[in-house]
């Protein structure tokens, strides 16, 4: 459950532990601010003072080694773009298919995978996300 907002400079970042979400922004004053409510449509926030915690500086997860990119259009077909994902990923791992109907929206989206079992990353105008894969 989504708990923590961490926002910066020109990103504001959230994660649950399994995924990673981010936004490019220009309209919100950097700083930790906690989840006060949340549903499909919006999200309450409060400023969380320094003692509550500090949000890591997440970039560093985000792969920066060789990928296989994968282009997907979610609008088409939910279930046989969650397949090319799978499939263009190592045979020992796959996604969890709701984290993946969860984080998309019904839009273009590129995906690169990393072929040593890395983060998935989901990307589009603005928005990235970042899902672990599972070892199966």
């Amino acid at each position: 459950m989504l708990n923590c907002v961490g926002v910066f400079k020109h990103r504001a970042v959230c994660t649950d532990g399994h995924r990673l979400y981010m936004i490019l922004h220009s309209g919100f004053a950097p700083g930790n601010y906690k989840v006060v409510s949340s549903d499909k449509s919006s999200i309450v926030l409060q400023i969380m003072s320094p003692e509550e915690g500090i949000f890591p500086e997440v970039v560093k997860v985000f792969p920066k080694k060789k990928v296989k990119t994968v282009k997907v259009n979610v609008s088409k077909v939910p279930g046989s773009q969650y397949t090319n994902i799978v499939r263009a990923m190592p045979e020992d791992q796959t996604l969890d298919y709701d984290y993946f109907s969860q984080t998309l929206t019904p839009e273009p989206w590129t995906v690169r995978i990393t072929p040593d079992g890395g983060p998935v990353r989901f990307q589009n105008s603005g928005k990235s996300a970042l899902i672990m894969p599972a070892r199966i």
